[in-house]
């Protein structure tokens, strides 16, 4: 994709999303004089100023332009529709082009993409942007004309007030000085900066290989083996495939279609959603091509398309996908002529700023040549013009950014000249009975993936899935570099395995991610970090906080930038930014993030291991301008152990800038050791869950055992006392008698005491052997004798009333077939002898 998916977020969840905070301008100045705005015609000296203007301001407010941070104009033609001017074609160097409208009586810039091209010739070709937007146009400022004869010539039906004559103030006016990149009027103006990059990641066409399954072509059709597939069954499909949904469609239809029928039974339909890429080339598979084609088949049948090899043609309606798609029927239809400027591009931001995003379908009708259908998905506006990205369903090559908001220069003038329409509501009937939320715990980081193929991502949020009943989910942790995954909790799940769910109620899990970090700087005040070292040069140096404009870095609040002072903003700049020196003796791991965007020159990372005194050891490099990125790099073993580790940011070139965010410096300690100690007079084994990892495990039975566990793990040690002898209890970092859990954040040392079992019980009482329990026994009474499951001892002549009982545990909780062996003889003189479960050798 092109420049504008640079704010794409990580993860893919569904929706790719950036929303930014509000940004004011200072004023640096008197305002000038304002443009006249009264519906006149714009000279080519003023085009070039609003072209030059809109590209510098794109590139401030929403980064690279093409992946240039320099776009320049290279030609400006004036298009003429049925014989009048109506705009000029302005061509963009590396790329793309504005559409600047002859009459400032529309926002400056009507239309812009940053690849494609513009041409005038195809506006009588079906479906295309040129096809619609030049004869809107032409019709609005008609509309415009006529009303000014209604009002008088020589009243002023115009008011620089407006959205558009502000945004004409903007964009036209010359700059203060030749050095500066903003006119005082500009720079006088408040506004607030905000963006949904286009939430389609697909660039769909209707031909070649999309049109696999449509009927061929033959007579009044004309003659082709596959007809098109139309703009409404592209642009359907299109939101079709972002949801990802139906996986089945719903009841069928037919209709007749040059001397035919044409016929669909979507309720056999299954979509195979995974074979569906991006675009489709002659390197896709023969599964990717019927899996789309299929789709764009059903959807051309569901809309009744009209095939033709040269067009093909559909109407646009909210009850399609709700009929044979199984999307709820939340869809409506909203007609242009029925809302202000501000409350229509309120439509289509209340879409696209939904969680998920929701794309929206939209249509514009020319009376000469029909109509096009294609799809809105995301939007740019900054407070003085209001832009939606549309996907115009001819393989992204003509993808664009229009301004929808048409606010005109025309006061209380109510503008009706549209025949715009658009569909928003579009969700998916998604029957999922119950939802399983994964959230994320700890200083760590990683990434929690399902079976299904979804992955549950959080920006300090919990990831949230829903699934029928009885559907079986297994959960997977993946800890980042410099973390580690340390255990599930709730749900059923533990451990650090593999975690399966059956879904039968609403369930909640945690994922614990462990890490030790060792730097973070988020860059909010306006000050150089406590500890950190700026170098600066004649020509530039680093600024930071949140007075430095918006932030595109995919971070909040405040930044660093690193540029040229504004005096000289080609000069060449040599400069850095450095952390403190810091102590990392202690780590096994180390991992260094962070947020960035550069602006052309060149950035580099580098490292040192004896603090500010080098060598310096570079560890990353860029050469080229790149949009948002999130930059995670493994300085393990070039920092693990050292005492004096620095990182330098290194930025050097001529133009452009490197703004960073969110500097993290983490990883995990050296493995510690867990020490477990067998203790007591009985006997019994210690085992741990995990095993640990060296030497494996700790299964100890006698002395001190030892093994290490990855920083933060959490393990489980578990005791089984011999036939003999019973659990005392745990001492050191374990208490009690249960199973214990220790976090393995530093050493640990554990102790079982094992207490050896008596051989005889007489009541509560507990006896070495039969004899000393014989001893205690009374001398007029019989006296009950529980014996341990045992070989015992037998020399005493028993002239005592005895009740024998044998078989039991070292607990004294009974066996269902346990016996005691009396080893001896057994010679009964004045008493007697009432034995169960004794075997007398």
């Amino acid at each position: 994709m092109t420049k504008h998916n640079m704010f794409a977020m990580t993860g893919e969840s569904m929706s790719t999303k950036t929303i930014y905070g509000i940004s004011l301008v200072l004023i640096l100045g008197i305002l000038v004089c304002p443009l006249n705005v009264i519906a006149a015609p714009v000279a080519e000296v003023v085009v070039r100023r609003v072209a030059q203007n809109f590209l510098r301001h794109q590139v401030e407010r929403f980064g690279l332009w093409a992946n240039d941070p320099k776009p320049v104009v290279t030609k400006i033609q004036l298009v003429e529709h049925e014989g009048e001017p109506i705009a000029y074609n302005v061509s963009v160097k590396p790329s793309g082009y504005l559409l600047i409208p002859y009459h400032d009586e529309f926002t400056p810039v009507v239309l812009f993409s940053y690849r494609s091209s513009f041409e005038p010739s195809r506006v009588t070709q079906p479906d295309s942007v040129e096809s619609w937007i030049l004869p809107e146009m032409f019709s609005t400022h008609k509309s415009i004309q006529k009303l000014k004869e209604q009002v008088g010539a020589n009243k002023s039906i115009a008011s620089e007030k407006t959205p558009v004559g502000v945004s004409w103030q903007f964009y036209a006016a010359e700059p203060a000085t030749p050095e500066a990149t903003t006119s005082k009027a500009a720079s006088s103006i408040v506004y607030a900066t905000a963006q949904v990059a286009p939430l389609l990641t697909t660039t769909w066409g209707q031909s070649p290989y999309y049109n696999y399954l449509t009927p061929a072509g033959t007579g009044d059709v004309g003659t082709c083996a596959h007809t098109l597939t139309g703009c409404v069954a592209t642009a359907w499909s299109q939101i079709l495939r972002y949801w990802r949904w139906p996986d089945k469609g719903v009841g069928s239809n037919s209709y007749a279609w040059n001397g035919t029928t044409l016929s669909a039974d979507f309720s056999q339909s299954v979509y195979d959603w995974n074979n569906m890429p991006s675009a489709l080339s002659s390197f896709s598979t023969s599964t990717q091509i019927n899996a789309v084609a299929k789709l764009m088949s059903d959807v051309g049948i569901a809309v009744y398309m009209d095939y033709g090899c040269s067009d093909s043609g559909a109407g646009v309606t909210p009850y399609t996908l709700p009929t044979y798609f199984n999307y709820k029927p939340t869809q409506a239809k909203h007609i242009r002529n029925d809302y202000t400027s501000s409350t229509w591009f309120d439509l289509f931001k209340n879409e696209f700023d939904a969680v998920p995003g929701r794309p929206v379908m939209f249509s514009s009708v020319n009376s000469t040549i029909g109509a096009h259908a294609f799809v809105a998905d995301g939007y740019q506006t900054d407070g003085i013009t209001s832009k939606v990205h549309l996907n115009l369903g001819w393989d992204g090559w003509y993808d664009a950014y229009y301004d929808v908001y048409n606010g005109f220069t025309t006061g209380s003038y109510f503008w009706s000249g549209s025949n715009q329409s658009i569909i928003t509501g579009i969700v998916p009937n998604d029957p999922k009975d119950f939802s399983l939320s994964v959230s994320k715990t700890g200083a760590g980081t990683g990434t929690v993936t399902a079976s299904d193929g979804g992955l549950f991502a959080w920006n300090g949020t919990t990831g949230t899935n829903g699934y029928a009943t009885g559907d079986v989910v297994t959960l997977t942790a993946t800890a980042d570099n410099g973390s580690t995954f340390t255990g599930w909790s709730g749900g059923g799940c533990t451990g650090t395995g593999p975690c399966t769910v059956t879904m039968l109620s609403d369930t909640s899990i945690t994922a614990t991610f462990t890490s030790v970090v060792a730097l973070s700087e988020a860059f909010e005040s306006s000050s150089v970090p406590t500890g950190w070292t700026r170098i600066s040069d004649p020509a530039g140096t680093w600024w930071f906080g949140t007075s430095l404009g918006t932030n595109y870095t995919g971070g909040t609040g405040g930044f660093a930038r690193g540029s040229n002072y504004g005096d000289q903003p080609d000069a060449f700049i040599d400069i850095e930014l450095r952390t403190p020196a810091l102590d990392l003796r202690n780590y096994g791991s180390v991992n260094l993030a962070f947020k960035s965007v550069l602006n052309a020159s060149t950035a580099d990372v580098d490292i040192s291991e004896n603090g500010p005194a080098g060598p310096w050891v570079n560890i990353l490099k860029k050469t080229q301008g790149s949009f948002t990125e999130s930059i995670s790099l493994n300085m393990t073993s070039v920092a693990a152990g050292k005492s004096n580790v620095m990182v330098r940011f290194h930025y050097y070139g001529t133009m452009g800038s490197w703004r960073i965010d969110d500097v993290l410096i983490n990883g995990l300690p050296l493995p510690p050791v867990l020490s477990v100690s067998v203790a007591g007079t009985g006997g019994g084994t210690v085992t741990s869950d995990p095993l640990g990892t060296k030497p494996v495990g700790i299964t100890c039975t006698s002395g001190t055992c030892t093994t290490t566990f990855p920083y933060g793990q959490n393990v489980t040690l578990l005791q089984m006392s011999d036939s003999l002898s019973t659990f005392g209890g745990w001492g050191g970092a374990c208490l009690g008698l249960d199973a214990c859990t220790v976090a393995m954040d530093s050493a640990k040392g554990v102790t079982a005491t094992f207490t050896l079992a008596p051989k005889a019980k007489i009541g509560s009482n507990g006896y070495g052997s039969l004899a000393d329990a014989y001893a205690a026994a009374s001398t007029t009474d019989t006296t009950l004798v529980y014996l341990l499951e045992d070989t015992l001892s037998l020399s005493t002549v028993i002239n005592k009333k005895l009740n024998l009982q044998g078989g039991y545990k070292a607990d004294f909780s009974r066996t269902t077939s346990g016996v005691t062996t009396l080893q001896g003889v057994l010679t009964i003189g004045t008493g007697s002898v009432t034995a169960d479960r004794i075997v007398v050798k």
